[in-house]
């Protein structure tokens, strides 16, 4: 399921002008951009408009200017948004451990600010440390309980722990709050399916994809389902979708491939569970390309393959 970002905007004027080749002044300027590219999915770009504006603001406010992975706080209380922006920009590379540390400096200057404790709750969901996810949902709920985006968070969290029944009661929360929110459909749509309820959860996908056409999540999620009801056609057109709309989810592309060996195309399970393995590497498609290439009699390259899926596994377990 797709981590949701909460994305501090704060509302500047001209903040379309400044992005359309304007010259570059002020830290306000650079954060505008920075915020832009990141609603444009382009977190490199991003991160070096909002360092760009950190250093501006340091200089602007007579605080000296620390890189990212300094434990020194930047003093000025305005850095807590551009720290909490660039958190997420961080956790859409995945880069979890660095979005930690600008929003404990981000918190440390705002403690009630409710964006960077669900921010630091995805981070942490995603590095493991779920005790701490949990509670930082907790705190951002506690400081504002009318974010949808902050109830279906912490229902993948209980998702995640295999609690379907809390999971669920956190989507009911988030559309009782927001019926237009596309990801709250998509995720109880998930929590249907677990519980064995394929007409509802094809109806959930349904209503996401009607909110939003594009939701890459909600139509791999349909393709699952529709392959696992053997309607392979449009179980594939599904995941052609979601590749056309986002080529870099891995999950998609094992997705198809396990649909391409259920109507025995190896060369096209071949190929998708390689691109896979590219993107991520992953035990499943390890073990499943490993079958693969053993159909097809190479021995050698299937049984490399089942040895990387057990270094993947044996490092999980470490973690």
């Amino acid at each position: 399921m797709k981590i949701l970002m909460v994305i501090l905007l704060i509302a500047f004027t001209g903040i379309f002008s400044t992005a359309q080749g304007q010259r570059l002044r002020t830290y306000e300027d650079y954060f505008k951009r920075g915020l832009l590219h990141l609603q444009q999915n382009e977190p490199d770009h991003a991160i070096a408009d909002f360092d760009q504006a950190m250093e501006l603001m340091a200089t602007f406010s007579g605080h000296s200017y620390h890189a990212p992975d300094s434990p020194i706080k930047v003093l000025d209380p305005r850095a807590a948004n551009i720290l909490n922006n660039r958190a997420a920009a961080f956790i859409h590379k995945g880069f979890y451990q660095e979005a930690i540390r600008d929003l404990n400096r981000a918190l440390a200057l705002n403690p009630r600010l409710a964006e960077a404790l669900h921010n630091r709750a995805n981070a942490y969901r995603e590095s493991g440390e779920r005790q701490k996810a949990y509670a930082d949902y907790e705190r951002s709920l506690q400081l504002n309980a009318h974010k949808p985006e902050v109830w279906v968070s912490r229902g993948i969290l209980k998702y995640d722990q295999r609690n379907f029944i809390g999971a669920f009661a956190d989507y009911q929360r988030a559309l009782e709050l927001a019926p237009r929110y596309a990801e709250a459909w998509n995720a109880r749509g998930v929590i249907m399916q677990e519980l064995n309820h394929p007409n509802e959860a094809l109806s959930d996908f349904n209503h996401c994809l009607q909110l939003n056409p594009r939701h890459a999540g909600a139509l791999n999620n349909r393709g699952n389902l529709r392959k696992n009801q053997g309607q392979f056609q449009l179980a594939l057109e599904d995941f052609n979708q979601a590749i056309a709309l986002n080529p870099r989810q891995s999950e998609v592309w094992n997705n198809r491939a396990i649909l391409r060996l259920m109507q025995n195309d190896w060369q096209g399970a071949l190929a998708d569970f390689t691109q896979s393995i590219q993107l991520k590497p992953n035990t499943i498609a390890y073990k499943n390309r490993s079958i693969v290439l053993g159909h097809l009699g190479k021995r050698e390259e299937a049984e490399q393959d089942l040895a990387e899926s057990k270094k993947l596994e044996f490092v999980k377990s470490e973690f």
